[in-house]
C-alpha cells in the first residue's frame, strides 16, 4: 500500500506534550518543524491536484469543441 506523504503525521506534535502550555505555538521548536513540514506537503499535494485539474479542463474544452465542430457541419 502507498501511503502518500501528507497522511504520515495528521497528528501534531502537541497531543500527549508534557511541556505544553498556552501559547506554546510560538516558543515550541518541534512544532515550529512539524508545521513547516505540514505546509510543504500540503503545497506539494495541491500542486499536484492543480495539474491533474487542468488536466482535465483541457480535455472537457477539447471533447467540447469537438462535440461543437461536428454540429456546425
Amino acid at each position: 500500500m502507498n501511503v502518500k506523504k501528507h497522511l504520515k503525521q495528521l497528528v501534531c506534535p502537541c497531543k500527549d506534550c508534557q511541556k505544553r502550555h498556552e501559547k506554546c505555538h510560538g516558543s515550541c521548536d518541534q512544532y515550529k518543524n512539524w508545521d513547516a513540514e505540514q505546509k510543504k506537503l500540503k503545497a506539494e499535494m495541491w500542486k499536484e491536484r492543480k495539474s491533474e485539474h487542468e488536466a482535465d479542463e483541457r480535455k472537457k474544452t477539447a471533447v467540447r469543441n469537438y462535440i461543437r465542430r461536428k454540429q456546425q457541419r
